[in-house]
């Protein structure tokens, strides 16, 4: 079970490795939409995403001997790629098992780092099973991208070093794919700062987590239709546990929408964000109403897209 000690732990070990990423404002932005915008730029890291805090911070929880065997997970690219950096810092082996419809600037940035890399096919039942058949040949230690104690922790540093750059905050907005980072986030929040709203946010189309939430009831992952393909994965019931325990509110936005934030976020912060790192900043553009004067942070939570995607005019 992650408590506040846990993720307080984890932060320290994560300073040695992962830089803190910046927080940005925009004045016109603020205007256009009558609150205060905090936007936390995890896309800005090492390796394109939050994904790195998780990493680090399950690595670091190994012994000698699981380092020199190794690590396996699998994943559609941005724990696959944070993973891989994490092993190579450590002179560990690192073992991905990747969707053959991953991206492609996924797959070469966890190639960068020398991960060996077995693609599978695209369900979440191929992935695991993969993952398993690597697992048992190699004997390295499988590192869930979510599903995971020492994972959730490193991500909920993220919000502990959010609310030390911003606390003013009254709002947190997240991604919600696996539940990882909402997870801990949460429980950090909870802790820090009881108060505070805290939203998570996924696609229409691949509302799973808002189900689960709202019934209680684990849903399995919707079809990948979402262009946010880092969100196409389902809740754990570990993470779905973490997410109703600490009130998390889940909502859901439109594929416009999250094109929409990916423009806007380029067009006046200057910064590359993929589709599911701005799924947070949609859920505002959909609901300003709700966030007049309002003290607001929102996640970004990756920035690994290809440039092919935004000149096809996909952005």
């Amino acid at each position: 079970m992650v408590a506040i000690k846990e993720i307080s732990k984890a932060s320290k070990l994560i300073l040695e490795t992962v830089p803190v990423s910046p927080v940005l404002t925009s004045q016109i932005l603020d205007r256009e939409f009558g609150c205060s915008l905090y936007f936390k730029c995890e896309n800005l890291q090492p390796v394109g995403s939050f994904k790195a805090r998780g990493a680090i911070n399950a690595i670091g929880q190994l012994t000698n001997e699981e380092l020199k065997r190794g690590v396996v997970t699998h994943s559609s690219g941005n724990h696959a790629r944070a993973l891989a950096w994490a092993a190579a810092g450590r002179g560990t082996p690192c073992y991905v098992v990747m969707p053959e419809a991953s991206p492609a600037v996924k797959v070469q940035g966890t190639r960068r780092h020398g991960a060996i890399i077995t693609f599978c096919g695209n369900t979440l039942a191929e992935r695991e099973s993969a993952a398993t058949t690597v697992q048992n040949e190699s004997g390295a230690t499988f590192i869930h991208p979510y599903d995971n104690d020492a994972v959730i922790a490193g991500q909920g540093s993220l919000s502990v070093e959010f609310l030390q750059q911003a606390p003013q905050l009254s709002v947190f907005i997240a991604p919600v794919g696996g539940g990882g980072l909402m997870s801990g986030s949460a429980i950090a929040l909870r802790a820090l700062k009881p108060g505070m709203q805290l939203i998570g946010v996924e696609p229409e189309l691949a509302a799973d987590a808002k189900i689960s939430v709202e019934t209680g009831n684990l849903q399995p992952p919707f079809p990948p239709q979402t262009v946010a393909d880092g969100l196409r994965t389902a809740l754990s019931m570990r993470t779905l546990g973490y997410l109703m325990r600490n009130h998390v509110h889940i909502a859901t936005v439109s594929e416009k929408s999250i094109i929409e934030a990916m423009n806007l976020l380029m067009q006046e912060l200057r910064v590359v964000v993929e589709p599911s790192g701005a799924v947070a900043f949609a859920y505002v553009l959909d609901n300003r109403h709700l966030m007049m004067h309002k003290q607001i942070g929102i996640v970004i939570s990756g920035g690994n897209l290809e440039v092919g995607q935004i000149l096809s005019g996909m952005v």
